[in-house]
């Protein structure tokens, strides 16, 4: 809480909030309090709009869809600060994220390393697809395009798949940073086996799905500029389906690479 609150003061307010604890007091009870000041200064000041503030049940949770809005919503308030010139850029010559990623993965020098650079790649592609989909899931459920029933059983459990697969990227992501004999791909899929189960309702619920598209499809041209009704949502929505099967595929490919030991 007491972050967003310094972050929330690089605006330069006229009432900054307070970024003091009282050790003496309930730490907890304080930090969300800071958390609350913090929304409703950014509420009351139209830094962000109202439906794309978290609350402070979402901000404690252990789900990445409400770590996604979090970050959004910080995302927003640095965007005003550096709107108003506030925020100095001149130490700062790329994204973070950038060098980052650029660390962690350089050009492939052997099959191996281009099998798990597609794997990595594809897997970005894929939460991003995903991601893309429950935007345009939210958007119909915003202007109530679509009744709640056809929601439910056009996208399912989506925001449980969308969580599942984030994390699991980041697992993956994570293995590819390192040198190959510390590598352990299997053991991701092992540890996160569990959470496949999101594919189970999501794979029996896809052909009442792609029919229930083909029903609603006037009414989904309301949002064509998202996604396109006719062919590419049912590409979508059938992605999932897709690249569970692909999985083994790929896991029997990368096998042929390390010991099998």
């Amino acid at each position: 809480g007491t972050s967003l609150c310094v972050i929330y003061n690089a605006l330069q307010p006229v009432e900054p909030l307070s970024t003091t604890l009282d050790e003496s007091s309930n730490l907890l009870r304080q930090r969300k309090d800071r958390v609350y000041r913090f929304v409703k200064a950014c509420k009351d000041n139209r830094i962000v709009r109202e439906e794309d503030l978290f609350t402070i049940s979402e901000l404690f949770k252990d789900d990445t869809n409400s770590f996604v809005k979090v970050l959004k919503t910080i995302e927003a308030v640095v965007d005003t600060i550096e709107g108003r010139g506030l925020l100095d850029m001149s130490r700062m010559t790329e994204k973070p994220s950038a060098r980052f990623a650029e660390a962690q993965m350089g050009p492939p020098q052997d099959n191996r390393e281009r099998l798990i650079k597609e794997f990595v790649d594809t897997e970005r592609k894929y939460v991003h697809d995903l991601e893309q989909l429950q935007a345009y899931m939210d958007e119909l459920i915003r202007k109530n395009i679509i009744s709640s029933d056809s929601i439910r059983y056009i996208f399912a459990n989506l925001n449980s798949m969308v969580d599942f697969q984030r994390r699991f990227l980041i697992g993956v992501e994570a293995n590819a940073s390192q040198p190959p004999d510390e590598q352990h791909f299997g053991a991701v899929f092992v540890n996160m086996r569990e959470g496949f189960m999101v594919y189970e309702p999501y794979c029996a619920n896809y052909t009442r799905a792609a029919k229930l598209c083909v029903a609603e499809k006037e009414s989904l041209k309301a949002l064509s500029h998202m996604i396109e009704p006719h062919y590419e949502l049912p590409s979508m929505l059938i992605k999932p389906v897709q690249r569970i099967c692909r999985y083994p595929l790929m896991m029997d490919e990368l096998t042929k690479y390390y010991d099998k030991s």
